[in-house]
């Protein structure tokens, strides 16, 4: 018996309840699973196109009888069990599931968990790809290696190229937090740190976020007491500086016509305009302003943080409770738009602080992907004035 993965293999089946499926021909343009092979296994998704059920697992095919074995669930939507299918004509088709999946990171890097060449190898000479290897000459993804090139934890490696958490490295070029590196990107404690996160005290750490008493960190954030910090407290001259307190030239920084900044906690004792001077009102934007659209978990109650966002969006895939939002404070305004999966037919309740006219919450639409919006306004902690605009398109 082989695992064995098949491109474009899909059938039907009518079979109900969590048993063996019993496959019932081969969807037009696909292949059926007998492509896998008697007794083989395979990873399988099955889909109930007209409910709420799918499952993913891996199966076994068996010849006699065009059956597919449930052997383990992988995942579903009866909390990752087996699903008691209804009646009704499912699709059953090979699949890859992505916690099964080899892949790179964004760093180009593959993890694997299992690793060939001894896992644990103590003081081996050439152990090609060993996990810990400890006192290894030659050990990728090593401990203690001499060259050990993409280490994991390697402690006092000479060189020890994208080493993680690579101890006293000379030359570790990606290491992160590399204590006490000569030439270390992305390091602590570095004379010369690119791209260093978390570099303390760095003579030229470029691009380091929380970059203490550097020189020149060119894009540091929050670089305390830097000379010359784009984006920094307390910089000398902070070119598109955040919160720059104190900088003497502070390019692309909030214009004040009159009003003067607290470097304690950020506010404005007069009126303030963005993009100029003089403002008409006590605060005025002379470009557009924008809060941007934040997704919703869907889930049976849909829980709301008004200290995360204004605007809010959700998909609806069952009938659902809108909660009373957390962090309610008067006078905030937004909008919540309320999307029907393309099942359609989903319903929406609302929490006790939710206030419509008349006392009654709207019936949203329920057409296939249809989108209502919801305008609101925080009158007191415990209400908030909405109003509905349905199915708009």
């Amino acid at each position: 018996m082989a695992l064995v993965l098949k491109d474009r293999v899909k059938e039907q089946t009518t079979t109900t309840g969590t048993g063996t499926i019993t496959l019932g021909g081969t969807v037009s343009g696909f292949e059926s699973f007998a492509s896998v092979g008697d007794g083989n296994t395979t990873y399988y998704a099955i889909v109930n196109p007209s409910a709420d059920e799918w499952e993913v697992g891996l199966g076994t095919y068996t010849a006699a009888g065009t059956l597919l074995s449930r052997d383990t669930i992988l995942e579903s939507s009866n909390s990752d069990a087996a699903v008691n299918f209804s009646a009704g004509t499912k699709d059953v088709f090979v699949t890859y599931p992505s916690d099964k999946a080899v892949y790179a990171d964004a760093a180009g890097e593959v993890s694997v968990t299992r690793a060939t060449s001894a896992t644990f190898a103590t003081s081996a000479t050439e152990a090609a790809t060993a996990l810990f290897a400890t006192s290894a000459t030659n050990a990728t993804t090593a401990v203690s290696a001499t060259n050990a090139t993409s280490a994991t934890f390697a402690t006092s490696a000479t060189r020890a190229t994208s080493a993680t958490f690579a101890t006293s490295a000379t030359e570790a070029a990606t290491a992160i937090f590399a204590t006490s590196a000569t030439n270390a990107t992305t390091a602590v404690s570095a004379t010369n740190a690119t791209s260093a996160t978390f570099a303390t005290s760095a003579t030229r750490a470029t691009s380091a976020t929380f970059a203490t008493s550097a020189t020149e960190a060119a894009t540091a954030i929050f670089a305390t007491s830097a000379t010359n910090a784009t984006t920094a407290v307390s910089a000398t001259n902070a070119t598109s500086a955040t919160f720059a307190t104190s900088a003497t030239n502070a390019t692309n920084a909030v214009n004040l016509a009159g009003g003067t900044v607290s470097a304690t906690t950020g506010t404005f004792s007069t009126s303030l305009k963005v993009g100029g001077t003089s403002p008409d009102k006590q605060f005025e934007i002379t470009q557009s302003a924008r809060a941007a659209i934040t997704t919703l978990t869907d889930a049976a109650s849909i829980s709301i943080d008004f200290d995360t966002a204004q605007n809010f969006s959700v998909t609806l895939a069952g009938n659902r409770t809108l909660e009373s939002p957390s962090n309610i404070d008067p006078g905030q305004t937004g909008s919540i738009f309320v999307i029907q999966d393309t099942t359609g037919g989903r319903t929406l309740s609302f929490g006790s602080v939710w206030k419509f006219a008349g006392g009654t919450a709207p019936t949203l639409s329920t057409g296939t992907s249809a989108t209502d919006r919801i305008d609101y306004v925080v009158q007191t902690s415990v209400a908030i004035h909405a109003v509905a605009s349905l199915n708009v398109t």
